[in-house]
């Protein structure tokens, strides 16, 4: 089960945009999708990758899309779903609520502007905005929204009072199971069309209650609690959030949490340390809180748009160098690696190039903590990414993927996520370190400083690599893979501007 991140991150948000909050509702309108092919593009010692390789192991040979790993993975033996994020979808969206927390016309009206909204009546993106502009236009998500409120089966003390995921797992199958059969009866010709069109026959379903969740205005909140936001995706790619979790505190509306969690639908793991105590913050934070599967803020990162299948990275051979327009717009990064296999399902250096603007400039220039932020500043950032895969039974790990495995009906998922310090997932090294190791309390940013927070100490650290910045031979040289191997490359920015960054590459 997939649990949002840290409260003070997803709800109430101050975003200084507050013309949005009398904007009348008007629905996005798709532009054209999408739908070429990625050519491998060859240039002097590097190339543009195209298609990716297959996954070879002893007895069978793997497709590398995501969707059909992810989809072929288990949870506790039984296998998970989710949306293919490719081409036009639909997506299923129903807010539920309670006898004492009834719903009212003008929220079901603001649930409209969050999910398929244009940009004027939100005071960030609805969710069919934001994906159809993070995949570049390869990705339209249509969110087709019940027509009236669905009465929760559980009355809202008994969900107050659930604490526990296994528990919250069941309830909200069973919710999701009442509520389609609902669906079902008042609106059978659009749940025919909804059925017939989802992958694996699977009604991907985004609940949105309308209720406060655990820790709302004062008091500990708990993400264990049901009242929390949460997907699954066993039985199907479900979620469900708060409509408290939908407004600023000017009152605007605002889908940052719904597009988190549709990111879960998606397939996308948490980039924060889900293993901390529901109650208090976590030491660990790879990404340093600035993605939008960590802390719901900005674009997603050029590792999930590879997994997702909307960008492909230039891949370096030799001495050379590269200039990579802004990623948010464009698309374009780096992948440097000792030995890439030709997959996302491999250990290697990402480089992207940050820019505050499009799905990152309100996150930047519209909030006020320097903790709580995406960075004003532009500059180059370096993931270091150990995404290979593990051969599951019954939902554990049996071994590492390689050549000699014998698959057999075992399956295979993503190993490894962001909850330890050994072998995570996804990291942003941080530049003003020069080390690989993650500092307790790391928050990146474009700054450096300490804030006190929740009773910690944050560690603010300017993250964005400038001109002239990069790995020289001296700086993370302590950075390791994990057969012991060493990035067979330096590099630096040599030059920075508006439109472009360009990276100089030199083989070591």
């Amino acid at each position: 089960m997939k649990r949002s991140a840290p409260l003070l991150l997803l709800p109430v948000i101050a975003l200084a945009s507050c013309s949005t909050i009398a904007a009348e509702y008007s629905p996005y309108e798709f532009g054209t999708l999408d739908d070429s092919v990625f050519e491998r593009v060859e240039k002097e010692n590097y190339y543009r990758a195209g298609s990716y390789a297959n996954l070879v192991a002893a007895d069978k040979t793997v497709a590398p899309d995501f969707h059909s790993i992810f989809n072929g993975a288990s949870s506790a033996g039984v296998a998970h779903y989710s949306i293919k994020a490719a081409g036009k979808k639909s997506m299923l969206v129903i807010a539920v609520d309670f006898e004492d927390h009834k719903g009212t016309a003008d929220l079901m009206n603001d649930i409209r502007k969050a999910f398929i909204g244009s940009d004027a009546c939100n005071s960030y993106r609805s969710v069919t905005s934001y994906y159809e502009k993070a995949s570049y236009g390869r990705f339209q998500l249509e969110s087709v929204i019940a027509p009236s409120y669905f009465r929760c089966p559980y009355d809202y003390a008994t969900l107050a009072s659930q604490s526990s995921p296994s528990r919250n797992k069941a309830t909200l199958t069973d919710i999701y199971n009442k509520a389609l059969a609902w669906y079902q009866g008042i609106e059978p010709t659009k749940y025919q069309a909804l059925l017939s069109s989802a992958d694996f026959g699977k009604i991907p379903v985004s609940f949105v209650y309308t209720a406060p969740y655990s820790g709302y205005a004062g008091g500990t909140s708990n993400r264990d609690s049901m009242l929390w936001a949460f997907t699954i995706n066993t039985p199907a790619p479900i979620s469900w959030s708060s409509s408290y979790m939908m407004h600023t505190d000017s009152g605007a509306v605002d889908a940052h949490t719904f597009i988190h969690e549709t990111g879960h639908l998606l397939g996308l793991k948490d980039y924060y340390d889900t293993s901390a105590s529901s109650t208090s913050y976590s030491a660990l934070s790879p990404l340093g809180r600035i993605d939008m599967m960590d802390c719901s803020l900005g674009d997603e990162c050029s590792y999930s748009k590879m997994l997702l299948d909307w960008a492909r990275p230039y891949v370096p051979t030799g001495d050379c160098e590269i200039s990579i327009r802004p990623f948010s717009s464009h698309g374009d990064f780096i992948l440097l690696a000792p030995h890439w296999n030709g997959t996302p399902y491999d250990e290697y250096i990402l480089l992207e190039y940050y820019v505050p603007a499009g799905l990152n400039g309100p996150d930047a220039m519209l909030r006020d903590n320097d903790a709580m932020r995406l960075p004003r500043k532009s500059g180059v950032k370096a993931y270091k990414v150990n995404s290979r895969l593990g051969v599951y039974r019954s939902g554990l790990r049996e071994e590492m993927l390689s050549a000699s495995t014998n698959i057999g009906t075992r399956r295979l998922d993503v190993a490894y996520d962001n909850s330890s310090r050994n072998n995570t997932l996804i990291q942003l090294l941080d530049k003003s370190s020069g080390s690989s190791a993650l500092c307790d309390y790391y928050v990146a940013s474009d700054t450096v400083k300490e804030v006190a927070e929740g009773g910690v100490t944050l560690r603010l650290r300017d993250s964005l690599f400038q001109k002239g910045d990069g790995f020289n031979g001296i700086s993370f040289k302590d950075l390791r893979f994990s057969d012991g191997s060493e990035l067979p490359f330096h590099w630096k920015v040599k030059e920075m501007t508006a439109t472009y960054a360009t990276i100089s590459i030199e083989a070591i």
